[in-house]
């Protein structure tokens, strides 16, 4: 019988992993961010197949990255194909520094999902599974 980590860690390792960064114009990170969160997002939580998605803002370096994880490299060439992902990504794009994107892509990439203690949780003594996998 397999545990419950191993059977995510095995449907994981089977996913189809993006990373995209980009860098946000000048004066823009904001407003790259309310359009990710507006126009991106509901297209993509309507996406078959999604199973993970972060956006990453990194206010020092003016970037916007997202991480996500899809179930078959299928599920997102259809979403990126839609019509309605097409407007979002444009809208997303007029805020981007473009010839700096990068995106990479991997179905062999093994994420695993770890569970970190915060520092403010370690003063208060709690968190006893810091560092475990799940």
């Amino acid at each position: 019988m397999q545990s419950a980590c191993s059977e995510d860690l095995a449907r994981d390792a089977r996913s189809s992993s993006q990373v995209a960064a980009a860098r946000v114009k000048p004066g823009e990170l904001d407003a790259a961010r309310l359009t990710f969160e507006r126009q991106v997002l509901p297209v993509l939580r309507g996406a078959r197949g999604l199973e993970h998605l972060s956006l990453l803002v990194d206010r020092d370096r003016e970037t916007l990255s997202t991480v996500a994880t899809w179930t078959t490299r299928e599920d997102f060439a259809k979403v990126a194909k839609s019509a309605d992902y097409q407007r979002a990504m444009d809208a997303l794009t007029a805020h981007l520094v473009v010839d700096d994107y990068a995106a990479l892509r991997s179905d062999d990439v093994e994420i695993r999902h770890l569970v970190v203690q915060s520092s403010t949780e370690a003063a208060r003594g709690g968190g006893d599974d810091a560092g475990q996998e799940r």
